[in-house]
């Protein structure tokens, strides 16, 4: 080997940034200690506490309004009449449900289909002039389902309106299959309350801005290195602290200020995109941590996960939209959407071959050589905190937290915090340390080095010979004269 050789070889060996089975840099993650770790959670679980008590003492989501005493009795031809005013674009959504008692429950209860008229105006504002919706009124099938021994029967949703573009609403409703066993038939109206919208609007604009700042200090940290010195979950962090903007939705003020379905779409396909990307993110960093030191190609390594993912989006998507905008052409159609229950059965079937798929990654992952530098670490570290979150959204999906309307401001609050306590957390943790030396010159044995580096033989090139031979002349030379 040549000079110039030994200097590379040398200077490759003695790099602290130089590690083919690790990341190219040193990661807050690798400099932790046990106290470091500890802290990092504690933080992480008291911010996401904190915003459950925050939550706690918010306005109520949701108000109800009972417009009138129960109907006595709904015979064929009996119409009901309600009526709601008063409303703006704060309160988002507006339902009409409905309660019919069971006259015979002590005897036997009821599971059958009733058949209802529902007629629907509105009218901009107080006083004006009542305008019928195109296509009213809509007839609609509803189950009716009354326990034995149990006087009201289940509550009905009657109609949703998933946008509220009037003043006030009029509802015509009448039984057209009336029944024996129906006795007092109670209607509410539940709208959401313009305090929990504000309340919404803030911490939505907070999470934003929070995720700005942590997007500038991402990029300040790694703007020394290049692309190729990043680890697998520095390039996909600072994707998904991008898909963290699109959470936190900079346009949700638009649902508020402008007419129309696109604010409403905007917000859903946001929605949508971020929870994808976040499944995307879980599945490449299990199955990219034990491949590292492996060139991952488009084709191999991430066509698979980007189709399976993509068919995810696309299945939430639809479920997501498809029956907000069939709704706002028939905002009784709630239960009788055609082909719907394709795209819910895709869904559960995509998300049952990426639980598969994860799980036999972590167990790739677990079973890999533990002798790389931080390897068990850094699965310990993104499995723990992930696991976590993973289990918190199985709740949420469990007691329907992520349904049209949320059951109190903590829950809302919880679940949206969870999301940006989780990246925030994850882009600390990935940052590169602030001193790159500590902790890998450790590592290298010197000795070791140092007995390589005597026992290799010195060999000199020509022109170096060349160089030394000019030197001892002019040396012998100069000794002569004196």
């Amino acid at each position: 080997a040549t000079k110039n050789t030994r200097k590379e070889e040398q200077s490759v060996n003695m790099n602290p940034k130089f590690d083919p089975n690790a990341s190219a840099m040193k990661m807050n993650l690798h400099t932790l200690s046990g106290l470091g770790f500890f802290i990092t959670f504690l933080v992480f679980f008291v911010a996401f506490g904190l915003s459950v008590v925050i939550g706690a003492f918010g306005p109520d989501v949701v108000s109800h309004v009972e417009p009138a005493e129960p109907i006595t009795t709904m015979a064929r031809g009996t119409e009901w009449v309600g009526t709601i005013s008063g409303l703006s674009k704060l309160n988002q959504q507006l339902f009409l449900t409905s309660e019919i008692s069971n006259i015979e429950y002590d005897d036997h209860g009821v599971n059958k289909e009733i058949v209802f008229s529902v007629g629907i105006s509105t009218f901009d504002e107080p006083n004006g002039t009542i305008t019928a919706v195109e296509g009213s009124p809509f007839i609609h099938n509803k189950t009716i389902n009354c326990l034995q021994g149990k006087k009201i029967c289940d509550a009905l949703t009657l109609v949703h309106e998933p946008y509220i573009g009037y003043y006030g609403y009029q509802f015509n409703i009448k039984i057209l299959t009336p029944d024996p066993f129906i006795g007092n038939t109670s209607f509410t109206f539940t709208f959401m309350n313009d305090k929990f919208t504000l309340f919404e609007m803030w911490f939505r604009f907070l999470f934003l801005l929070l995720s700005f700042a942590f997007i500038i200090a991402f990029a300040l940290k790694l703007r020394g290195y290049t692309w190729t010195e990043w680890s697998i979950e520095q390039k996909w962090t600072s994707v998904l602290l991008f898909g963290l903007l699109a959470h936190n939705n900079p346009l949700f003020p638009l649902e508020i200020l402008v007419d129309g379905w696109i604010p409403a779409f905007l917000d859903n396909l946001f929605l949508v995109s971020f929870t994808c990307l976040l499944l995307l993110y879980i599945l490449v960093v299990f199955d990219g941590i034990r491949q590292e030191d492996i060139d991952r190609t488009v084709g191999k390594f991430y066509s698979p996960k980007f189709i399976l993912v993509g068919s995810l989006w696309v299945a939430l998507l639809v479920i997501f939209t498809w029956r907000e905008f069939h709704e706002l052409d028939n905002p009784t159609a709630i239960d009788s959407i055609p082909g719907f229950i394709f795209f819910e059965v895709g869904m559960v079937i995509g998300l049952l071959i990426y639980i598969f798929w994860v799980t036999y990654a972590i167990i790739r992952a677990c079973g890999t050589d533990t002798s790389k530098p931080f390897l068990k670490r850094r699965l310990r570290f993104f499995s723990s905190i992930t696991f976590f979150v993973v289990l918190m959204f199985a709740g949420g999906i469990l007691f329907d937290v992520y349904g049209p309307i949320k059951n109190n401001a903590a829950e809302f609050l919880s679940f949206f915090a969870l999301n940006n306590i989780y990246i925030f957390t994850l882009a600390f943790v990935y940052v590169p340390a602030a001193d790159q030396f500590s902790g890998y010159i450790e590592d290298i044995d010197i000795h070791a080095l140092e007995d390589e580096y005597l026992s290799k033989p010195t060999v000199v090139s020509g022109d170096e010979d060349l160089e030394l031979q000019a030197l001892e002349t002019s040396s012998s030379d100069t000794a002569s004269s004196f």
